[in-house]
């Protein structure tokens, strides 16, 4: 079994991306990759919407995707047959495979 020092040493060391959010799409964890990836600095990305690494012209509707995922959770890959792109902080865009996991932690 591992123990949390295991999971935190993986999720800290991991080569992708990892972004961890709440039930209202703040994001709450953020591993050192996706950091790096989107060019911010070492929990700059706590508390910020996701939305924050959505490109402009998907940003006005993506909280009625996250809504729905939140409202039926499933583990999915996200953009299958069409390209994703992500959004760095100083507004370029990126692209990006995006993967969707869900877990409840205390509701």
């Amino acid at each position: 079994m591992l123990d949390q020092a295991h999971m935190t040493s993986l999720f800290e060391n991991s080569t992708e991306g990892i972004i961890v959010t709440n039930g209202t799409g703040n994001i709450v964890m953020a591993n050192p990759a996706s950091e790096r990836m989107f060019d911010y600095q070492k929990g700059e990305l706590i508390g910020q919407p996701i939305e924050v690494l959505i490109p402009d012209n998907v940003k006005p509707h993506h909280h009625h995707l996250r809504e729905g995922f939140y409202n039926k959770p499933s583990n999915r890959v996200m953009g299958q047959g069409r390209d994703l792109n992500g959004q760095k902080k100083d507004g370029s865009a990126m692209p990006v495979e995006v993967s969707l996991s869900h877990y409840n932690r205390d509701g």
